[in-house]
């Protein structure tokens, strides 16, 4: 399985000039869509709350809810949650309303995070 934070369009307008400048830098891309996907499980939106979580390219994604809505946390940038938990084959999209703009990566603690999550057994389950 697998969990994909996925900006919505007016995230992706916001930043348009930060990604052209990415668009000749296939390695930094790569990372920053690394740290929207959290490889190797399905995590669905009531177990978010109050969690962190290591993305696909090794940085946390810290999650909280206040009175305004679900937010993810990576690096020094924060989105809401503004559609959660859309099922896809094998896994789940969060709609969020920021990219997240981080380009750092812990290759050790995305492959550790990965094998871990394989080994859990709520990942026996297979959602439509």
């Amino acid at each position: 399985g697998f969990t994909l934070f996925a900006p919505n369009s007016s995230a992706i307008e916001a930043i348009a000039s930060d990604l052209a400048s990415l668009e000749s830098n296939t390695t930094m891309l790569q990372i920053l869509l690394n740290n929207h996907m959290i490889n190797g499980t399905s995590v669905y939106s009531p177990e978010l709350v109050g969690q962190n979580y290591t993305s696909a390219a090794g940085e946390t994604l810290s999650f909280h809810i206040n009175s305004t809505g679900q937010y993810v946390t990576s690096g020094n940038t924060t989105a809401l949650i503004v559609q959660p938990d859309v099922l896809l084959k094998n896994g789940v999209l969060h709609v969020i309303d920021h990219v997240l703009l981080n380009t750092h990566e812990d290759t050790g603690a995305a492959s550790s995070a990965y094998v871990l999550s394989n080994l859990l057994p709520h990942n026996l389950l297979t959602f439509p």
